[in-house]
This record gives C-alpha cells, sequence and structure tokens, in this order.
C-alpha cells in the first residue's frame, strides 16, 4: 500500500471539505437571492479537490481507520448535495411557472412566464448532465476497485450491470487485500457504490420522464433496480439495497411493495438504519387513511351485531364481513392497512375481522388468476416479517388505543396483566395471519391435486403429471412457509397455550360483570374472543397440511421423484430468501437439503405426528 499517512489524508480532506463551503457561500454571495450556480469554475474545482483526497483515501489506505466509509462521504459531499440542490432549484423554478400570473394578452407577463419555464429547463438540463456524468465516474471507480483488488467473483454483478472490468492476478494482491475481514469490506463498499449508482438512475428517470397527453407521468426505473438488485446479490444480508427499492415502489404508487421492501430492509442481519423509521411513516398514513374508511365502519357494525347473538350459554365466534375488492391494487391496499394496525398496535379489534376478510378473498384471487406467483410470496413474507419484528422489537409509541373502541380496561382485572395478554395476543394474530396464508394457499393445492388424481388414468405409466398454473403460482410460497414452521413449532404451540389461557381469564373478568353481553362495548370481552378462535385457526392448518401432505404422496409418489443432488435445481427463492432474518436458521441448514417437492412430503408428515399428538 502507499506510504501517505491516512491520518494526514483525513485532515486535509476536511480542509478541502472546508473549501468547498467557502466557495459554495462566496457564489451565493455574488447572486442577490443567495442562489449559486453548482456548475460554477471555482465550485467546481473546490468539489474536485476534496474529491481527489477521497479517493487517495478509498485506494490507498482502504483498510484504514482514516478511510472508513470514505465512499460515502464520496457521495454525500461531493454528489448528493450538489443532486439536493438541483432538485430544490427545480422545485422552485416549477413553481414559480405553475403560479406565473397569466394576462391577457399582456406580453410582459408572458415573456416573464416563459423566461421562468426556459430556467426550469436550463435547471433539468444541467442535472441530467451532472447524473450522467457521476453515472459514469462510479462506474469508474467500482471496477478500479475490482481490478485493484482483483475481486474476481463479482464479475456476473458487474457483467449484468455492463461495468467493463479488466481483472488483475491475484498474485499482485498486498497480503492485507487477502484477510477475509477485508475482502468483506470491499464487498461493502461495491455495494453501497452500486447502490448510488442506482440512486443516479433513479434521479435521472424523476426528472427526464415526460407526461403524456392526459398529463401522467410513468416513471421506468428499470435501470435503478436492476443496480438495487445487483447489489443486494452481493450482500443479501444488507438491507440497504432492500430500502431503495422500497423508495422505487412507493414512487410508482405500490404501497404493499414499499412495505414487503422496507421489511426486507428490517430482517436483516444488517438493516438499514432508517428502516423502521420509514415503515412506521409510511404505515401511520396508511393507518389514517382507514381510520376513516367504510370497511372499518362495517367491522363495528359486526361488532355490535355479534353482540346481539352472544351470551354465557353461547359464546359466538369472532364476526366477519362480506368484504370483496374489485382489483387486485384494493387488495394490497387492505393487507398495508392491516399491517399498519398490526406494526402500530392499533384497533386489535379490526385488525382480527380485517385479517379474516382478507384471507377468505385470497381464495378468489387464487380461482381467478388475480396474482402472480411473486405475489403470494411477499404477502407470506410480509407476514413472516412482521411476526418476527413483533417477537424482537418494542411496539413503536403510539397515541391510539389498542382497541377500536369500548373501555380497554376492565374493573375486574388488573391494567398491567391485561396489557401483557394485549401484547401477547398481537404476536399470536401475526402467527395466525402467516398460517392463514398458508392454509388457504392449502386448500387450493388440495383441490387442484384432487383434479389430477380424478384426470389420472389408472392404466398410464408412472411418472410425473404436469403441474398446471395453481401450483406453480402457489407452491413457492408454501415451500418457503412450511420451512417457517418447521422453525417454529415451538413458538406456535406457546401461542397456543397462551391464547386458550387468556381467553379463560379475560372471559371470568367479563362474565362478573352484570350485562348480559359485552361485545359491543367491551375491549375486554372482545379480546377474549379473538383469543377462543386461535385454537380453532391452527387445527385447520394442521389438517389442511395433513391432507395435503397425503395427497401429495398419492399424486407425486416419492419413487418418481428426481433426487435433490441429481436434479441440480436451482429455485431462486430460496435463494434470494436465504439470509432473510425470520427463515435463516431453517434454510437448507445442510448440504443435503432437498428442494421444490420432495421437502414438502417428509415435512407434511412431521408437523401431521406433532398434530395427532
Amino acid at each position: 500500500m502507499s506510504t501517505v499517512d491516512p491520518a494526514d489524508l483525513r485532515r486535509e480532506a476536511r480542509a478541502r471539505k472546508q473549501a468547498q463551503d467557502e466557495a459554495i457561500q462566496h457564489a451565493k454571495a455574488l447572486t442577490p437571492d443567495g442562489t449559486y450556480d453548482p456548475c460554477d469554475a471555482a465550485v467546481v474545482q473546490a468539489r474536485q479537490a476534496l474529491r481527489t483526497v477521497y479517493m487517495a483515501l478509498l485506494m490507498t489506505c482502504t483498510f484504514t481507520r482514516a478511510a472508513q466509509l470514505v465512499d460515502t462521504m464520496i457521495w454525500h459531499d461531493t454528489t448528493y448535495h450538489v443532486i439536493s440542490y438541483f432538485r430544490a432549484r427545480l422545485v422552485h423554478a416549477e413553481r414559480q411557472v405553475t403560479n406565473a400570473p397569466r394576462g391577457k394578452g399582456r406580453a410582459p407577463k408572458r415573456e416573464r412566464k416563459s423566461a421562468k419555464a426556459s430556467d426550469h429547463k436550463r435547471l433539468q438540463q444541467q442535472l441530467l448532465r451532472f447524473v450522467d456524468e457521476e453515472v459514469a465516474y462510479y462506474a469508474e471507480t467500482v471496477a478500479c476497485l475490482v481490478q485493484r483488488y482483483a475481486l474476481d467473483e463479482t464479475c456476473s454483478v458487474l457483467s449484468a450491470l455492463a461495468i467493463q472490468i479488466q481483472p488483475q492476478h491475484a498474485a499482485s494482491l498486498a497480503e492485507s487485500a487477502r484477510v477475509p475481514a477485508h475482502r468483506h469490506q470491499l464487498y461493502e463498499i461495491l455495494q453501497r457504490l452500486l447502490t448510488c449508482m442506482g440512486d443516479l438512475h433513479r434521479y435521472r428517470e424523476l426528472h427526464s420522464a415526460v407526461p403524456d397527453r392526459h398529463h401522467r407521468v410513468f416513471f421506468h426505473f428499470t435501470r435503478a433496480v436492476l443496480f438495487y438488485h445487483q447489489a443486494h446479490v452481493l450482500l443479501p444480508d444488507h438491507g440497504n439495497p432492500s430500502n431503495q427499492l422500497a423508495v422505487v415502489a412507493t414512487t410508482v404508487g405500490d404501497s404493499f411493495g414499499a412495505v414487503y421492501q422496507y421489511y426486507r430492509a428490517l430482517c436483516v442481519r444488517v438493516p438499514f438504519d432508517n428502516a423502521r423509521h420509514n415503515l412506521q411513516r409510511m404505515l401511520e398514513k396508511a393507518l389514517h387513511a382507514w381510520s376513516s374508511s367504510a370497511r372499518r365502519d362495517d367491522v363495528l357494525v359486526a361488532w355490535r351485531q355479534a353482540a346481539l347473538e352472544d351470551c354465557p350459554a353461547r359464546r359466538v365466534p369472532v364476526p366477519s364481513i362480506s368484504a370483496r375488492w374489485d382489483s387486485a391494487q384494493d387488495y394490497f391496499d387492505s393487507l398495508v392497512a392491516f399491517h399498519s394496525l398490526c406494526f402500530l398496535r392499533a384497533d386489535f379489534d379490526t385488525a382480527c375481522v380485517l385479517h379474516d376478510a382478507i384471507l377468505r378473498h385470497m381464495l378468489m384471487t387464487v380461482d381467478m388468476h388475480e396474482l402472480r406467483a411473486v405475489d403470494y410470496l411477499r404477502i407470506l413474507v410480509t407476514g413472516l416479517c412482521a411476526s418476527w419484528t413483533t417477537r424482537l422489537c418494542p411496539a413503536p409509541l403510539h397515541e391510539r388505543l389498542p382497541f377500536s373502541l369500548g373501555a380497554p380496561y376492565s374493573a375486574h382485572m388488573d391494567a398491567d396483566v391485561l396489557a401483557e395478554h394485549v401484547r401477547a395476543a398481537w404476536g399470536t394474530l401475526l402467527v395466525c395471519h402467516v398460517l392463514g396464508i398458508l392454509t388457504a394457499l392449502l386448500a387450493v393445492i388440495r383441490h387442484e391435486l384432487m383434479s389430477l388424481l380424478r384426470d389420472k388414468r389408472p392404466d398410464g405409466e408412472p411418472g410425473l403429471m404436469d403441474m398446471g398454473r395453481i401450483l406453480r403460482r402457489t407452491l413457492p410460497s408454501v415451500r418457503i412457509g412450511l420451512k417457517w414452521v418447521r422453525g417454529h413449532v415451538d413458538y406456535m404451540a406457546s401461542c397456543r397455550a397462551q391464547a386458550a389461557q387468556a381467553a379463560q381469564e379475560l372471559q371470568q373478568a367479563v362474565d362478573q360483570q352484570k350485562t348480559p353481553s359485552s361485545l359491543a362495548t367491551d375491549a375486554v370481552a372482545r379480546l377474549a374472543c379473538v383469543q377462543r378462535s386461535v385454537e380453532a385457526r391452527m387445527s385447520s392448518f394442521w389438517s389442511a397440511l395433513i391432507d395435503f401432505g397425503n395427497l401429495l404422496q398419492a399424486a407425486y409418489p416419492p419413487s418418481v421423484l428426481p433426487v435433490a443432488p441429481e436434479a441440480s435445481i436451482f429455485i431462486e427463492e430460496d435463494v434470494d430468501l436465504q439470509f432473510l432474518g425470520p427463515i435463516r436458521r431453517v434454510m437448507h441448514p445442510t448440504e443435503a437439503s432437498p428442494y421444490a417437492l420432495p421437502d414438502l412430503a417428509p415435512l407434511a408428515s412431521a408437523h401431521a405426528d406433532y398434530a395427532r399428538g
């Protein structure tokens, strides 16, 4: 490595940073409105001088303490602050164009509006030109790092991004570059640089998309998503790329996709710093929309109707609503509303009813071919992450009570005891959510397998039957879900036992009151009603799993299935999800772990034995 003292370079970088700030302030002082041109020669020179020192730290003192996160400094101090300034100026210029006076035939006003529009276009062109220059710079920096440290194993990632490199021989590497921890540090630097390039492509699309004749703007973030995805491939246990994918999903109006990606950014070994804050901010908006929705009113009416039928001799089940969603987008919006209730611990009683309606509608989405395989997988994975987050992280502070209406405390139960029951009930609800998704998919698969067996000729030769569209769209989610079940059997049993005990204690507290039925007015009574339903929900899952295991072995006997090592099957969802926190420990713990259908049959048999016991 170089003989340059890293501490000296770091001190020089601080001096260059101050010089850049002074150049910007001087440029602002020359204009009456306090703006400046980022392309001004003095400002550009100061920025390039700062970047040169940062690059010296990055390339010659890579593994020293002085160079820690220097790539992040390059982004914030020499790239992002310029882009953010351009974007702020563009917003101001666009506002001026929109609010410009529209005179009738008066030339000066028309000229002023035309001048403001020209200024907006000039700023836009400057921003796009700067973005293109930065993309080229970061591509060159990535290629230089790969060549300098012979990161040949990253060639496939860079090839997918069309970044040309000429890998050097590993024999020329310095000894420090061979240390595993240092190699991992290089991977982290590359991931951050690729994520920055994804951000640049995202900014380019944001400010170059042209509205159609109806003044609608459709963004195509294909290039940005590709960079984020390849950054994720480099280090799948880091959450930064997933957070940026959530930003893209938010921009295009895919709120459920954003929630899914925020959970992916949160539930990994190295979560993104602001992932939880970003997720909470998005879900608070969804909760606000849910609080004034007509569907929430329907849920409250259902609870009041259930109160008319409830009595000590006959306890009614959790009420239901006949909810129908006109489109897949509306369905996903309701899923976001459900997760907002769970994440923010609000409206527990309405969350349970909404949850049941969502699961019932899932059966219809399969029959109508509305959702893709990846949609079912994302619904399941979001549920897994929500359950995992609820177990590991305390609830965020929120001003809302945990119930939609009624007194949250009973006169016959200690407040702290009730709060503990409510906390455990949220975790149990999310376990039932995951199991409910699997139960719905298993019911669909059961119907499909029975159809295959009915159509099978009795005198036909033994062999694999062709899988239809329904099986291909649902089996990936079932595979991942059963892996989660395998690793959480004890947790499921504890939720089951806790719910039974809570239902008994809560109902005893409610029965001490003089009212004939308190479902409509007492939140404790509704909580007891929900906890009584846990046993039936889990039993439904085990029954569906037993039927599925039996039908699976009949439709696809083990004797005709290929052996996994011989088949060499590549399953994309296994690779993509293997570092996700909720299922990391059960994703192929050994080399002999089976793939595809073979791993479902023994898993189903094992859980069937557990259910019978």
